[in-house]
């Protein structure tokens, strides 16, 4: 997971991180991408949660 993250904040290619004109593009296998979809899932999940329970909001 903490080579996911590494490649996912210096994809972004901040400038306070990458001085040079080279751009960092990586690449993600198929099973981090699977990591990838998962977190994002579960976080919509947690979100949803969030929304209905504590704001009231059944909307979304």
């Amino acid at each position: 997971m903490i080579d996911i993250y590494k490649k996912l904040f210096c994809g972004c290619n901040l400038p306070a991180l990458n001085q040079s004109s080279e751009r960092y593009k990586p690449y993600f296998s198929d099973s981090e991408i699977t990591t990838i979809s998962n977190v994002i899932s579960n976080m919509k999940e947690i979100l949803k949660t969030v929304f209905i329970e504590i704001f009231n909001i059944k909307e979304y």
